[in-house]
């Protein structure tokens, strides 16, 4: 019995430096395949030499996963180059870095997607991770939703959000560009119109001017 699990172990042992040789591929480091580390096993270790190699491998696959995890985030964002989500994605983030001072103290960033129904799942998920970077969750709401949503609160705050309502109102769309207007609303008196001008460059789009037409 004993030397039955003395056999599993040394069998576990293989496949994990098995697999932690597979993660160096993915790396783009192509592993020799009559190296010693793949043809024998390692010879046996006091308890605390394998205590500590066994910590070594489990943070070299942890960095294994996150490497492959970027490598995926890559691939599946040059994916979507010159989607809708990809379009929109920009436009909102453009829509955020004019006035500023719209953004103070937001709670969320709410992006009224009624008058986008031609946008996928995928679209949105695109959106959403895209707007990640102002660290504040995303809704998909209209103003009239966030009006009963926070209740007591907008009126007691002077009719103005928690957060910051953006809405596309306009789109044109031609085979190398795109024109987009659409406004970026936190009150009645806190709240502009965004003008957008963006091309498609080998696949992908590109803001090339980001600008106001009106503010209240």
């Amino acid at each position: 019995m004993h030397i039955i699990k003395s056999g599993a172990c040394a069998i576990a042992v293989f496949l994990l430096i098995t697999g932690c040789t597979d993660n160096k591929e993915l790396s783009g480091k192509p592993v020799d395949p009559n190296s010693a580390v793949t043809n024998q096993l390692p010879e046996p270790a006091d308890t605390a030499t394998v205590a500590e190699t066994s910590s070594l491998e489990a943070e070299q696959i942890g960095m294994g996963f996150l490497e492959q995890e970027k490598i995926d985030e890559k691939r599946w964002s040059e994916n979507a180059n010159g989607s809708a989500g990809q379009l929109y994605g920009l436009v909102f983030e453009a829509m955020m870095t004019i006035d500023e001072a719209l953004n103070e103290d937001m709670k969320y960033i709410a992006i009224d997607f009624s008058v986008l129904s031609q946008l996928t799942d995928e679209d949105k998920r695109y959106i959403e991770e895209y707007m990640g970077s102002f660290a504040v969750p995303l809704k998909d709401a209209t103003f009239d939703q966030l009006k009963e949503s926070e209740g007591e609160a907008y009126h007691n705050n002077g009719m103005v959000l928690s957060g910051v309502l953006l809405q596309i109102d306009k789109v044109e769309i031609s085979v190398n560009g795109a024109v987009i207007e659409g406004m970026k609303y936190r009150a009645g008196n806190g709240a502009i119109s965004a003008h957008i001008e963006l091309t498609l460059e080998e696949g992908a789009w590109k803001v090339e001017e980001a600008s106001t037409t009106w503010i209240s």
